[in-house]
């Protein structure tokens, strides 16, 4: 059967999978400085179909927590009118981007076929980068980011494979794409690598994964200077490698490519005001966004939205941990990738997967039907 064949067959299981791959499918146009708006055509042109097909059915669930962040979005035009660009420009981003991935996230699936399509995207994804990465080489230390993220799901991805199957080819193309990311891409891609590990690890071996994690601690300084050491001969050299060995050699600050005046300006801005300055107050700030999910919150949301964030991310942690098999392990790539992006880059807005893997959690009725899902 071909692949268009078991699309047809269970679309709802190909927009399960495609949700994490939009950022690096759309980064085709990303030359161009396209990519946000690549992405929204790209989902609208994949949701569509299924959403015309479910629009009278659609899971109540979801449509209650849209209209309830839609609510809460219009109501700080009133709260916060000084604020009215950036809290604008959020309810945009949440009517597009964000109703994507609360639709995606609600509708049933069989995790066997989403693995299916998760690793055919997963290939596709990885091409597409390369193709990019090609394309970009005269400005590769400006758009390596993209790179990075964009081809990062196709890593997580065959590391599930490699965690679920024991495929080696898997592993050595996540191997292969890792060492693309640590020269051309993101350090904070590293991190959604390490933190997938990290929650793999709690889940299938916890003992082993705490032991793991203090030998590493402890011999921390010995592995920083060989891996300095490492870079210093490695045969090739970018921006991105610069870095590195700079967070490496001086630390997190002093490479911190200004995020550390970022969370300080923004820290102050939040002492100042508990309660929050709205949706999208780096608009009214003239900064950029905080590069750290937390401090976003904080700021935007208050003391309030502090704590909901970490019920919400407690009680994600708890719904992981209480799946079996392969869905367990599907939601442990889809929160390593979500949270670890955020914790040093990014606007949650404009985050599909966030927004994907918060309607997983909340109404999709394939969690709630653990008996009829296909784990194995």
């Amino acid at each position: 059967m071909s692949i268009i064949e078991v699309i047809k067959r269970d679309y709802n299981s190909f927009l399960t999978a495609i949700v994490i791959f939009l950022y690096g499918l759309a980064n085709i146009a990303a030359k161009g400085h396209f990519t946000q708006i690549a992405i929204v055509i790209l989902s609208a042109c994949v949701v569509t179909p299924s959403l015309l097909k479910h629009i009278v059915i659609l899971n109540i669930k979801m449509i209650l927590i849209f209209i309830s962040g839609l609510i809460i979005l219009i109501s700080q035009l009133f709260l916060y009118p000084e604020n009215s660009i950036g809290i604008i420009a959020t309810i945009t981003s949440f009517c597009s981007i964000g109703f994507i991935g609360l639709y995606s996230g609600s509708l049933y699936f069989n995790i066997r076929n989403v693995l299916y399509f998760s690793k055919n995207l997963a290939y596709l994804n990885f091409f597409i980068n390369l193709i990019y990465i090609c394309l970009a080489s005269d400005d590769i230390d400006t758009l390596s980011m993209r790179f990075g993220y964009g081809i990062l799901p196709s890593a997580l991805y065959f590391f599930l494979d490699y965690c679920i199957n024991k495929s080696k080819v898997s592993l050595s193309l996540a191997i292969l794409i890792s060492c693309l990311i640590f020269i051309w891409g993101s350090r904070g891609c590293l991190l959604v690598i390490a933190l997938f590990w990290i929650v793999y690890g709690c889940k299938k071996h916890p003992l082993k994964t705490f032991i793991y994690i203090g030998l590493i601690l402890l011999c921390s300084s010995f592995l920083i200077s060989n891996l300095s050491s490492l870079i210093d001969i490695l045969p090739v050299e970018s921006y991105k490698l610069r870095k590195m060995s700079m967070t490496l050699n001086e630390g997190l600050i002093a490479a911190s490519s200004g995020r550390d005046v970022l969370y300080e300006f923004y820290w102050n801005k939040f002492m100042t005001n508990l309660w929050g300055f709205g949706a999208g107050c780096m608009y009214q700030f003239d900064m950029n966004y905080p590069h750290n999910l937390f401090i976003q919150i904080a700021v935007e949301f208050g003391v309030i939205g502090l704590i909901l964030l970490c019920f919400y991310i407690i009680y994600v942690w708890r719904v992981i941990f209480r799946q079996h098999g392969n869905l367990a392990f599907y939601m442990i790539m889809i929160f390593a990738l979500t949270f670890g992006r955020l914790l040093v880059s990014s606007n949650f807005w404009d985050r599909p997967e966030f927004w994907f893997l918060m309607s997983l959690v909340f109404t999709n009725p394939t969690l709630k039907n653990r008996k009829k899902i296909i784990t194995c």
